[in-house]
């Protein structure tokens, strides 16, 4: 037996407020300029960050930073070890300094130049019992955690950097200054786009009649309150015109 269902009240759909709503033109919206202002600081930004994250335990989150002082090496550790007073800042072991060598532009074409460089990164612990069995090879554990660090940040350094690959470690061949220097070199190669930017840039309104016109315009742009072109879409239309076929002059 079919029975008739009961149609239910149906509910009027609720009257959203009206909002006023601003359209954005999007043929004037502006984009910002992604490219980075120096490549070989922006890369030691990077990697001086990645240092300074490191632990002392690489387990523990709340563990003290494994190197105190990590700075843009300029000669300061030479200058403190080879004079009698220290008129530099106070630089606290563990300590790790960073710089670039042997840097040099292998082509400039349109502004842009393609680098290539050596970053030395040289850090020095501050143990003096480096004989002891745990100890001596202190450097090497040391090694490993810089490695694994920067390898893990890859995404952090700078995109304009096109190569960035281990090649030399250097250890520690006398103790007589008393410091245990060791140096880490990297291979990096990176496109400077320093120059490679818009300058002086004025914003201009391409008019192409009868496609586009004036008319097309906010008022706000046509500040010159210029009036439509007219002209023919055939005559606009037109990208060449015929040219005669005429036989070239054979002279013997």
């Amino acid at each position: 037996m079919i029975v008739d269902k009961k149609k239910q009240d149906q509910l009027p759909a609720p009257i959203e407020p009206e909002v006023n709503v601003t359209v954005v033109d999007d043929r004037y919206q502006t984009e910002q300029e992604l490219i980075a202002g120096n490549a070989l600081e922006d890369l030691y930004l990077a990697v001086s960050k990645v240092i300074k994250d490191l632990k002392v335990n690489p387990d523990d989150p709340n563990s003290k930073p494994l190197f105190r002082t990590v700075k843009w090496n300029m000669g300061q550790l030479n200058r403190i070890r080879n004079s009698k007073h220290n008129e530099e800042y106070a630089m606290a072991l563990p300590l790790c300094l960073i710089h670039f060598i042997n840097v040099y532009w292998n082509l400039g074409f349109n502004k842009i130049g393609q680098a290539y460089a050596q970053m030395r990164i040289c850090y020095v612990l501050n143990r003096l019992n480096t004989n002891d069995d745990e100890y001596q090879t202190e450097g090497t554990r040391v090694l490993k955690q810089i490695i694994e660090a920067l390898n893990d940040n890859m995404t952090n350094i700078s995109p304009l950097i096109t190569r960035f690959q281990l090649s030399y470690w250097d250890q520690v061949e006398s103790f007589d200054r008393g410091v245990q220097q060791f140096w880490i070199t990297y291979e990096v190669r990176f496109n400077d786009y320093t120059t490679y930017r818009y300058k002086k840039y004025t914003p201009v309104y391409l008019v192409a009649p009868p496609f586009t016109n004036f008319s097309d315009m906010d008022k706000e742009h046509n500040t010159d309150n210029k009036e439509n072109v007219v002209r023919p879409v055939e005559d606009a239309a037109i990208f060449t015109k015929e040219v005669p076929n005429v036989e070239p002059e054979i002279t013997t």
